[in-house]
């Protein structure tokens, strides 16, 4: 007996049951929108705005001022140091070069600009979002339509964004 790729598919014994079926396709026919699961609450929100002759993506509300500089134990912390413990700050003192009450600075004024430029501001933190998700450089997942109200359909290049059961909502700034 010879399986094609339906009955391989749906079935008894198989992946899909023929009830399913049934139900996704009468669930289909009822609300003409496809069975998706949308969560209630979206995990991230990515804002964009048009500036010009391009687009830019915030990852939270976007914030234009440069807030006061980290502590310098801060930011250390953020990079991925452990300095929990006070062996852990004397370890990185001796390491470093640094007195205790160094840590305890804010960094100096361009240090922290390169630091939230670069690492930290709704930008830099949606373009490591997108990226961290296979979505971004290489296929950029959101399309935004002319119209911010409107997405493009799928078969124009329209998508949108998922990471599994953590939805993201895309909202104008």
């Amino acid at each position: 007996m010879s399986v094609d790729r339906r009955s391989f598919l749906i079935g008894a014994g198989s992946l899909i049951t023929a009830s399913f079926v049934r139900d996704v396709t009468a669930f289909v026919a009822d609300t003409k929108s496809p069975l998706l699961v949308v969560p209630e609450v979206a995990a991230k929100t990515i804002y964009y705005e048009q500036v010009e002759d391009h687009w830019r993506l915030h990852l939270g509300q976007p914030q234009f001022e440069i807030p006061e500089p980290q502590l310098l134990i801060e930011n250390l912390r953020w990079h991925g140091h452990q300095l929990d413990t006070q062996q852990q700050i004397d370890a990185i003192c001796d390491t470093e070069g640094w007195t205790e009450e160094e840590l305890f600075q804010p960094l100096d004024g361009y240090e922290w600009e390169t630091q939230w430029e670069h690492n930290l501001n709704p930008e830099a933190l949606a373009f490591q979002y997108l990226s961290d998700h296979g979505i971004f450089p290489a296929q950029v997942a959101i399309i935004i339509a002319s119209t911010p109200d409107r997405a493009l359909p799928a078969d124009r290049g329209g998508g949108s964004a998922n990471d599994g059961d953590q939805g993201i909502d895309v909202a104008r700034c």
